[in-house]
């Protein structure tokens, strides 16, 4: 049914929500690893053993976390001008897909690198892209979530960047506690973005097409079970254009 699917297209965003926060959690987790590949002259007092001259590591110091911490929150402010300009102006599909495309790129090119530099790039990169899904996915809730459970979409997409964080840190510990080299759990996000763009890519453009919630926003119609209601005889297709009193009295109720 129509609460069927938009509940469906609701779990698509509401996990590329959180797998576009996924990187923030495993960053964190693996953090102390980011100083092995440093030599151990380098280390201070106390530190030598996260100083292990490993060329597979990277070699940041705490300024460097510093930077790799942050970087992504500037990519998240430096882009929303933009992402709000082509949200007002485009498809919001087009614009999604292309946004959590370049989001698996940079993650991906995450997962292969230990260069400071790159590393950095990278994660500024994953925070612009990622500001695309975060935010869409309020818009999309104000005009397709069923309206007896709105508040509950609300809720649960609020809370998607903390579980994808959660998801990271702890995936990401779990598999470096195993053995396991760090960046594999970065490749699998990745992996799993793949396939969530590709589910959206599935869903009809109609169904994500939020143009008219800013209509409505203006002011000139109220938004009904996802159609736009003509407020003016002007905005009537022709052959069904209301009269004057039927636009000064708004669409009619039916009696319960």
């Amino acid at each position: 049914g129509h609460h069927g699917g938009a509940m469906y297209t609701f779990a698509i965003i509401f996990a590329a929500n959180c797998m576009v926060n996924f990187d923030s959690g495993g960053t964190a987790a693996v953090l102390d690893m980011m100083t092995w590949g440093c030599p151990e002259s380098l280390a201070p007092k106390g530190a030598k053993a996260q100083h292990r001259g490993d060329p597979t590591y990277p070699c940041l110091d705490k300024t460097w976390q510093g930077y790799l911490g942050f970087a992504p929150n500037v990519g998240i402010v430096c882009c929303s001008p933009l992402l709000g300009y082509l949200l007002t102006r485009c498809k919001a599909k087009p614009v999604l897909l292309g946004f959590l495309m370049l989001n698996i790129v940079a993650t991906l090119v995450l997962s292969f690198t230990v260069d400071r530099y790159g590393l950095v790039t990278c994660k500024f990169i994953i925070g612009t892209s990622q500001g695309c899904v975060a935010a869409y996915a309020p818009i999309w809730v104000s005009v397709f979530a069923p309206a007896r459970h709105k508040t509950l979409c609300y809720g649960l997409m609020q809370s998607a960047a903390a579980a994808g964080i959660l998801v990271g840190y702890g995936f990401c510990g779990f598999l470096v506690s195993g053995g396991v080299y760090f960046q594999w759990g970065f490749r699998g996000q990745a992996a799993i973005l793949v396939g969530i763009n590709a589910l959206l890519w599935c869903i009809e453009g109609s169904k994500l097409d939020t143009q008219l919630a800013l209509r409505f926003a203006g002011g000139r119609g109220p938004l009904l079970s996802g159609t736009l209601v003509p407020t003016t005889a002007a905005e009537a297709p022709p052959g069904k254009r209301p009269s004057a009193s039927a636009v000064c009295a708004g669409p009619s109720v039916p009696a319960p």
